[in-house]
C-alpha cells in the first residue's frame, strides 16, 4: 500500500514500521511470571482427579457389562467425562464465587479431564472389561490329567503351568 493512499484511509503508515520484536511486547508481558501460575499439571488436580477416574470406571464397567444398556464408550465422544467436566465446572464456578483464588484454573480442569478419559479408555467397551473372562482362561485349558513325571517335578513352582 503506498504511502498515499494509506493516508487517505486514515492508517498511520510510520505505526507499521515498527521493529517485529516490538510488536512482540505485549504478548510476552501477557504471560504469567511464576512457573507455578503457568503449570496446568498441579497435585490437587491429581488428587481431585484419581478418585474420580476410579468412580468412572466403575461407572463404565457397571453400565457396560452388568446391564449392558449404555454403550458410552462406544461413541466417538466419551459421554461419562463429560459429565463429570460438567459437574466440575459447576461446583468450580460455585467454589469461585466464595474464594476466586482457590478456584481450578482451565489447565487443572483440562488435566482432569484428559485422565478421565484416559481412564475411560482403558475400562471401555472390549477392552479391560474382557479381561475379567480371559483371565481364567490358562487353567481351563490345561489338560484334565497331569502326568506323574511332570507333577514331581521341582523346578516348577507354580502348580498350574507344571
Amino acid at each position: 500500500m503506498s504511502s498515499e493512499s494509506a493516508r487517505k484511509l486514515g492508517v498511520d503508515v510510520e505505526a507499521d514500521k515498527t521493529h517485529p520484536s516490538e510488536s512482540l511486547a505485549p504478548l510476552n508481558s501477557a504471560q504469567p511470571k511464576s512457573s507455578a501460575a503457568a503449570r496446568s499439571i498441579t497435585p490437587r488436580a491429581i488428587a481431585l482427579a484419581i478418585p474420580l477416574v476410579a468412580l468412572n470406571a466403575y461407572w463404565v464397567t457397571l453400565v457396560e457389562v452388568r446391564w449392558y444398556t449404555l454403550d458410552g464408550t462406544s461413541l466417538p465422544l466419551f459421554i461419562t467425562p463429560i459429565f463429570f467436566l460438567f459437574c466440575i465446572c459447576g461446583l468450580n464456578a460455585l467454589w469461585r464465587r466464595i474464594s476466586p483464588n482457590s478456584a481450578l484454573r482451565t489447565g487443572e480442569l483440562l488435566t482432569i479431564y484428559i485422565m478421565l478419559v484416559i481412564g475411560t479408555v482403558l475400562a471401555a467397551h472390549d477392552m479391560i472389561q474382557n479381561l475379567f473372562g480371559v483371565l481364567p482362561m490358562p487353567i481351563t485349558l490345561l489338560p484334565r490329567r497331569v502326568s506323574s513325571k511332570r507333577r514331581s517335578s521341582s523346578t516348577c513352582s507354580l502348580r498350574v503351568f507344571c
